[in-house]
């Protein structure tokens, strides 16, 4: 993981500093959720939280975005007979390509690569705790509007990639998948904030 993060950030300086010069945003998303669940013969109760920064440099002339997002969350789900906690760390060196429509709107593509560990902790009856890392290599369109000169909204609308991951319980199982997708549906569909320095 350090020389993931070392590796992106001296390719990051060297990029940066032979193109031209451009503009820095800095920007992230912010997802709270808390519910129930109702089930034959139990309920349970849920909460959620997710925090994910980015910082990146805008080229001005080519409309392309060097950046680095690093995430984080949590979420717990129990009942009156388990409980699960699971929490996550990712790290994602991001390429972003601006296709301007007018002065305030524009689409983007953005390419990126992440990296994710998982891990779940769970008591009750059939307690089972987890560890999983993730790789995600892919492209997700979204939009920016400009709210003001310096401020927009974003979003990230769905994704099309590869997906690896692996993981291992409590008891020695070891499962691996990969897989490729290509999806709109709403649990992709991201919105952020971002400031232009």
């Amino acid at each position: 993981m350090k020389k993931l993060i070392l590796i992106t950030a001296i390719l990051f300086y060297g990029i940066t500093n032979a193109q031209e010069k451009g503009t820095w945003v800095f920007g992230g998303e912010l997802n709270f959720s808390n519910g129930e669940n109702d089930y034959q013969d139990s309920t349970s109760d849920f909460k959620a939280f997710r925090v994910t920064a980015k910082t990146g440099y805008v080229f001005t002339k080519t409309n392309l975005e060097l950046g680095l997002g690093l995430g984080y969350s949590t979420s717990k789900n129990e009942s009156y007979d388990y409980e699960n906690k699971y929490n996550s760390y990712t790290i994602s060196p991001y390429i972003k390509k601006y296709l301007p429509i007018n002065d305030t709107f524009s689409f983007f593509l953005q390419g990126e690569v992440a990296f994710s560990n998982y891990n779940r902790e769970e008591s009750g009856n059939y307690s089972n705790d987890i560890d999983r890392n993730d790789l995600f290599i892919g492209i997700r369109p979204g939009f920016v509007f400009f709210v003001t000169k310096n401020i927009a909204l974003n979003a990230n609308i769905g994704a099309l990639g590869y997906n690896t991951n692996k993981y291992e319980t409590d008891n020695l199982t070891e499962v691996k998948s990969n897989s490729f997708n290509f999806n709109l549906n709403s649990s992709n569909l991201i919105f952020g904030l971002s400031y232009y320095l």
